[in-house]
């Protein structure tokens, strides 16, 4: 198997792997299997796919050893692309000129390609984030983020696309704000007019070609809880539609971990207690999502454990988010060991062993 780029894609090569593409409530499918005919490759392009899996006859294992180095470059490659597009959204609404929702519609389809094709992809994406053009970058990760959990909680095909461009357009109207406001409690109302900043949202992307209510409406909710103690309206239980809600969550764990100002950015597993604290804010069935989900120690990141050895995030278990898979890299007296070996959290051979702390220096 090769992921070979559409433009060298040629009659005659053979998916190995599906294509899917989500637009407007309609499913586009090329099965795995099909022999490629040039009527398929010019489709490919419409939907400006930018690479296929194609059949080689190389062993399985060589693919599998070259996995994660393809993932980096697709989740690069989606990050890219979808930062250039928000980037472009948000100049053209200032700018009072034409936007097509469709123009959206192709990052959150790119976005939601990469993330189907592995779980951990969240905590690749993560590592890929720079520190400039804050806002730009922060739309991305939530839209990622919510796209993650609405593929574990299922959500209807057609919705995707509705809670994608309401992801990465959400804080549109940021920029229209003091900067030194832009960081709040997620929970909490904030002073002043910022408050307000969903709602001025909504009126910009009303500007948008194509955009629908429920873009719209998932927009407007994005700081509203279940409790009724969010804004800008203050709503309740089923006055918030239940696809705003992985939004919602995204917002309040990414506002925790990659505020604007780094003074005001706690861990994330810290993030994740913070919001288990406020549970009852948050539909459970989403929350339980979320706690699969999450890249709470994200892959690559080095914690030191109780018994007193260090070790790098290697994979992540879903069902028990705070025990992911360690390999081991330095002993109790944390001195390097020689020969590295993985261990796993989750498993009842350490179950009283835990992670202590992240180690930012070692």
């Amino acid at each position: 198997m090769a992921l070979i780029e559409i433009n060298k894609v040629v009659p005659g090569m053979i998916l190995e792997k599906p294509v899917s593409v989500y637009s407007k409530g309609a499913k586009e499918l090329l099965k795995k299997g099909l022999v490629l005919e040039e009527k398929h490759i010019k489709k490919l392009k419409q939907w400006d796919v930018k690479s296929v899996y194609i059949e080689t006859g190389e062993e399985e294992n060589h693919w599998q050893m070259s996995e994660q180095n393809t993932l980096q470059e697709l989740s690069d490659e989606a990050y890219s692309i979808t930062k250039e597009c928000v980037e472009e959204i948000f100049n053209s609404i200032y700018c009072n000129e034409k936007v097509k929702s469709s123009s959206i519609e192709r990052s959150v389809n790119r976005l939601f390609e990469v993330i189907t094709i592995n779980k951990d992809v969240l905590m690749l994406l993560a590592q890929l984030k720079k520190s400039e053009k804050y806002l730009f970058e922060h739309c991305i990760d939530v839209c990622v983020n919510s796209l993650v959990l609405a593929k574990y909680l299922r959500v209807q095909k057609e919705d995707l696309i509705d809670l994608g461009i309401a992801a990465i357009c959400h804080d549109i109207s940021l920029p229209n704000f003091d900067r030194a406001k832009w960081d709040f409690n997620p929970f909490s109302t904030p002073d002043g007019e910022i408050k307000n900043h969903p709602t001025k949202s909504c009126e910009l992307l009303e500007k948008v070609e194509g955009i629908s209510q429920r873009t719209l409406r998932i927009v407007r909710e994005h700081h509203e809880f279940l409790d009724g103690s969010g804004f800008p309206c203050g709503l309740s239980n089923d006055q918030i539609d239940f696809l705003s809600f992985p939004l919602i969550i995204s917002e309040v764990y990414l506002m925790y971990t990659s505020p604007m100002n780094e003074e005001n950015q706690i861990l994330p597993h810290q993030a994740v207690r913070e919001i288990f604290s406020q549970k009852n804010k948050i539909i459970p069935k989403v929350m339980k999502a979320f706690l699969s989900n999450v890249a709470i120690y994200p892959i690559g990141s080095v914690v030191q454990l109780s018994n007193g050895e260090i070790g790098k995030i290697i994979g992540s278990n879903p069902n028990k988010p705070f025990r992911p898979q360690v390999k081991i890299l330095y002993n109790s007296d944390h001195a390097q060991i020689t020969k590295p070996y993985i261990i796993d959290l989750s498993s009842k051979k350490y179950s009283s062993t835990y992670i202590e702390r992240e180690v930012r220096n070692l």
